[in-house]
């Protein structure tokens, strides 16, 4: 397919407590899926093939052992049923995500991104690489590696394992969400896996106040020559955080990073771009300055020689409920930043 239209969702949810608020934050967007599908965009006859929304709506209050019994959803589930049906009902690919349980990883959660094809199936997940670590409890597979390699890894390299990419008529398609998008090398480690159209998920303020939201969106797709689709939150309901906690400005940005679709303001909203997915494809091919054509990996290779932040931290029991005891390696490894040089240690430590 050369050019499609995308939309994205801008949503309104609210955080979860129970499996079905998780369904009714699934609802709302689904059915503006349902109205959205039908009418092109930009009164053109390009139509509309990939709705990308948000809805995951992270609990910070409850447990892990709560989050597995009352708010983590398995996948396929009942949870997400709405968005299968949507999918298949309309003939679209929909890009979402939710705090998913993995029996095989039975005590604790991922943060996990996932794309529902126009049969009404899952075709791809992503589980959270970068999570952060002062304010999730959810379960990197970086931090069980070995076990998660040994499930979901077999006959792939690590980067494959990590950052999956589904190759899709849509084009080849990597996700990424929050504190993934401060990591250039992820991005980059779904483009060399393939990746031509890059989804990065919500960032909470001051993100978007402070310019950071737009500037790592159109840099991420410069960098790799690919599209980047940002869902962001339009309002995020909770009894204790403010609705713009999450500041909506979702966008999509072309391979030139150039926005060329955008919802400047908070609150639920939708924005479409066109896809041009074969003028991307042209563009790689040209020779004249082609980032990932030129890159010089030899030249980095001593930069990840050393490990910073070990994996597998929870082989064994899953991430503590605590930030001071999840952020107790940071010390060790400040100090070996220190003593490398990398760091200046403040005059106030």
């Amino acid at each position: 397919m050369k050019s499609y239209t995308a939309v994205i969702i801008q949503t309104s949810v609210k955080e979860v407590y129970s499996r079905q608020d998780v369904m009714e934050n699934f609802a709302r967007p689904c059915r503006i899926v349902g109205t959205s599908a039908r009418f092109p965009y930009f009164g053109t006859r390009i139509p509309n093939r990939l709705f990308v929304f948000d809805c995951h709506a992270h609990n910070h209050h409850y447990s892990q052992a709560e989050m597995c019994a009352n708010v983590a959803i398995e996948l396929p589930g009942p949870e997400v049923q709405a968005v299968l049906d949507t999918a298949r009902e309309h003939g679209v690919y929909i890009a979402t995500s939710a705090l998913e349980f993995d029996p095989k990883f039975p005590t604790t959660f991922f943060t996990c991104l996932f794309i529902v094809d126009p049969q009404g199936e899952i075709i791809y997940k992503y589980r959270k690489v970068h999570t952060h670590v002062a304010t999730e409890k959810t379960l990197s597979p970086y931090d069980a590696i070995e076990r998660y390699r040994e499930v979901y890894g077999q006959g792939k390299s690590l980067l494959e394992t990590l950052f999956p990419v589904a190759d899709t008529p849509l084009g080849k398609i990597g996700m990424l969400i929050a504190h993934d998008r401060n990591y250039p090398e992820a991005s980059r480690a779904m483009a060399m896996n393939g990746a031509e159209i890059l989804i990065l998920g919500p960032q909470p303020e001051p993100s978007v106040a402070n310019g950071r939201w737009e500037a790592i969106n159109r840099v991420r797709a410069f960098e790799n020559m690919a599209y980047v689709i940002a869902p962001n939150y339009g309002e995020f309901i909770s009894d204790e955080r403010a609705r713009q906690r999450w500041a909506g400005h979702s966008m999509i940005v072309d391979f030139e990073a150039h926005v060329v679709a955008s919802t400047p303001y908070a609150g639920e909203a939708t924005c479409a771009g066109v896809i041009e997915l074969e003028g991307l494809r042209e563009r790689r091919a040209d020779p004249f300055d082609s980032p990932l054509a030129e890159l010089r990996a030899d030249a980095y290779r001593e930069i990840y020689a050393r490990t910073v932040y070990p994996m597998n931290r929870y082989a064994s029991a899953p991430p503590p409920d605590a930030p001071r005891d999840r952020l107790a390696f940071f010390e060790d490894v400040y100090r070996q930043l220190v003593a490398c040089g990398a760091y200046v240690e403040p005059e106030s430590r």
